[in-house]
């Protein structure tokens, strides 16, 4: 890969107006809890002559991601619920930020931003827009909610000038479903790829982590832990989860399950499923970590059973801390770990495979162990920042020399033949 060209700031025509400085970055996300995901790239966009700007519901993760990554930020609420009015009048308010910032590229990143901001963004005139797909819910969607999520998709896509999918089966899936002009589409592995020298690193958590995690927890020495991160609700598979624990456990009583992570009510799971939870003296509850690799340390191994994911950001920063993981085969997660090398695959909906893969990792602690240690590789080789970061800013500059500069040399030739 080239080496990253630092952005010149060219002379911009902006609504008859001409106006020099940093080309402005505006990134749109709905729920401020997800900045986490994007720490370092306003610096490394700042130190090439571009000035970032963040969006999202207000809150303090908000307040903090702009204190931390110095950045101004936008609160605008966002609803993750379809409901046209509250989405209208978020459509509203990120015209008036945009108005107001003039931002040079809007990125807008998740399904229901994305389609606000491709909006927003259109009918503010934003020169460049780019939306980026980080699953699609649309994948298992079923009925009435698959046909509004197909034209949502294919809505947000019209009006993008790049759609960018955070892995390479997300894309062919996109391209399966016909939502994508191919034209506009690329890949790009995960969208800030991962810290895994000085957050995710086994080397940083040491006994000093994990026994007293445990302890903290009420996990009794010798257990085999078994971990989950993520939203505790149906698309993630948690039924299936709970019957692969009920299926165990009768055999394993050293087992013990890690939920980390807040219950969502937009898919609830059964009642059923959630009595297990509560009642179970070997589920433990966190609720939501601001800081997962303080919990990695905790478990055994990590599981992901998801219907549909982006890319299974969990199962990254798992490897990275020498896990093996356990996830599911559909788009997004079979580019998060190498098969039978880093972790294994189960059908989704299948909680028998899944209680059969967990057996395998508790039955044979060398294999877990060496896919642990090959997971952590995989990472280091794949999923390394400065590489995602240098493919953004490519994808940057191609889109400003044709949107922009284009446009500009455009209108002055044409101002040449009138005189």
């Amino acid at each position: 890969m080239s080496a990253p060209a630092t952005v010149s700031s060219p002379r911009i025509c902006w609504h008859g107006d001409k106006t020099t400085g940093p080309i402005r970055v505006l990134h749109l996300i709905a729920e401020p809890r997800s900045w986490h995901f994007f720490s370092g790239q306003a610096a490394y966009l700042r130190a090439r002559g571009f000035e970032v700007h963040a969006a999202s519901s207000p809150g303090q993760l908000l307040e903090k991601f702009g204190r931390d990554n110095q950045v101004a930020v936008h609160p605008v609420p966002i609803s993750r619920r379809l409901s046209v009015g509250s989405d209208l009048v978020s459509v509203w308010r990120v015209i008036r930020i945009l108005r107001e910032v003039r931002p040079q590229i809007l990125h807008a990143h998740f399904s229901k931003p994305g389609i606000i901001g491709m909006v927003a963004s259109f009918l503010a005139r934003t020169p460049v827009r780019v939306y980026h797909n980080h699953g699609m819910a649309l994948s298992s969607a079923r009925g009435w909610k698959r046909a509004i999520l197909w034209i949502v998709e294919r809505l947000a896509c019209l009006l993008a000038h790049r759609v960018i999918y955070v892995a390479p089966s997300v894309l062919r899936d996109a391209a399966r479903l016909r939502v994508c002009d191919p034209r506009k589409a690329q890949a790009i592995l995960s969208a800030n790829g991962l810290d895994f020298s000085h957050r995710f690193n086994p080397l940083l958590y040491g006994t000093d982590f994990r026994e007293p995690g445990r302890r903290s927890l009420q996990i009794p020495d010798g257990a085999f832990v078994v971990g989950f991160v993520g939203r505790i609700f149906k698309i993630k598979g948690i039924e299936d989860l709970v019957k692969a624990w009920q299926l165990l456990t009768p055999t394993e009583p050293r087992l013990h399950l890690v939920m980390v992570g807040d219950f969502d009510p937009r898919e609830p799971i059964a009642p059923w499923a959630q009595r297990v939870i509560h009642s179970d003296s070997r589920i433990h509850l966190t609720g939501f970590v601001e800081e997962p690799a303080t919990v990695y340390p905790v478990m055994d191994v990590l599981v992901l059973p998801s219907y549909h994911e982006g890319l299974g950001y969990s199962i990254v920063e798992a490897a990275a801390m020498e896990l093996p993981v356990i996830g599911t085969r559909i788009p997004g997660i079979v580019d998060a770990l190498q098969e039978d090398v880093s972790g294994l695959l189960v059908a989704p909906g299948k909680p028998q495979e899944l209680a059969g893969a967990i057996r395998r990792y508790i039955e044979n602690p060398a294999l877990a162990s060496a896919h642990g240690k090959a997971g952590r590789e995989f990472v280091v080789g794949h999923f390394r920042r400065s590489d995602v970061l240098d493919q953004i800013l490519e994808t940057y500059n191609e889109l400003i020399e044709r949107r922009i500069v284009g446009s500009i040399a455009a209108v002055d030739r044409r101002m040449k033949t009138v005189c």
